[in-house]
């Protein structure tokens, strides 16, 4: 039983490390691009995944934020007005496909930047190997999931 407690409060120490990091690293983006913004980290994780996959549909996107339609319609719709993302519909616009503009992509690569630099001063002290370590266990977590 101590064994399992104690697992458990490392998980949830876990838990807190990873909020703490994503924290620091929306931080650094909303210094970077501005006021900060509850939904900045939701722009670039958008921005990423039209670069990946492009021509998706809202569909797709809503999947891949796990959140709804309309709540991927509004957020791809500022990110439409803001010149970061294009929309190429047909006559029914729920069948638009999605695309990052050159300016999005733009954007994409400096918050990449950004992120990577603040990940370089949160990991830089690792040893290549530990580095590699991480890489495989986040890599395994988000497998399973």
């Amino acid at each position: 039983m101590a064994s399992r407690l104690r697992h458990t409060e490392e998980l949830q120490e876990l838990a807190s490390l990873i909020f703490a990091t994503r924290r620091l690293m929306r931080q650094r983006l909303a210094a970077a691009f501005g006021p900060a913004d509850p939904s900045t980290w939701l722009h670039m994780e958008t921005l990423f995944f039209l670069h990946k996959h492009t021509g998706a549909s809202m569909r797709a996107v809503a999947l891949h934020l796990s959140i709804t339609i309309p709540s991927a319609s509004a957020l791809v719709s500022k990110l439409v007005r803001a010149g970061f993302v294009k929309r190429s519909s047909g006559k029914d616009k729920r069948m638009a496909r999605l695309s990052t503009t050159a300016r999005g992509a733009r954007e994409l690569a400096r918050a990449r930047r950004i992120a990577t630099e603040t990940l370089r001063e949160l990991f830089g002290d690792l040893r290549p190997e530990e580095l590699h370590e991480l890489l495989r266990i986040l890599r395994r977590a988000t497998r399973a999931a």
